[in-house]
């Protein structure tokens, strides 16, 4: 299992060097907020990232008395999940549909797991490229779709 309170401590020390920002965690969530979520988003939340929400129920960083969720609190993240799909549901409604994005980059992208036609998830994270997107149903998914890491844990590690 992920040691989630070094990783994101160490992703607060590498996002926010010189300390200008409240760094922000939420309380544990619960297995049962777990399951609720999932029975809403209609799949089941990777391993790593139930571990690192059993440990902190989202985290990011305040600024201005508003928390910048860098992943978003449980009860939040069916929203965001929709908010991030509407982006490019008109062209590509099946990709996506099966996209699940947990991370804000804060900039217009997102990244998260994408669903195979199998019904699990790529081996890789992808990123949403917001200014890579451009409204037209022929673009092609891999041009505004980039792959990432293997995972979050790769992700937040140094």
């Amino acid at each position: 299992m992920a040691d989630w309170k070094s990783l994101v401590e160490s992703f607060f020390r590498n996002s926010d060097p010189e300390g200008e920002y409240r760094h922000v965690t939420g309380p544990p969530a619960s297995n049962a907020a777990l399951s609720t979520v999932e029975a809403r988003i209609g799949v089941s939340i990777p391993e790593e990232l139930r571990s690192l929400y059993l440990l902190y129920n989202g985290f990011g960083m305040q600024h201005d008395d508003e928390p910048g969720w860098v992943i978003p609190p449980l009860e939040d993240l069916p929203d965001f999940m929709e908010k991030w799909r509407l982006a490019f549901s008109e062209t590509h409604p099946d990709s996506a549909s099966r996209f699940f994005p947990y991370f804000d980059w804060e900039n217009g992208d997102v990244m998260g797991y994408m669903l195979q036609e199998n019904g699990k998830f790529h081996p890789f994270l992808v990123t949403f490229m917001h200014e890579l997107y451009r409204y037209s149903a022929s673009q092609n998914i891999d041009e505004f779709l980039e792959r990432g890491p293997e995972n979050f844990v790769e992700l937040f590690s140094p």
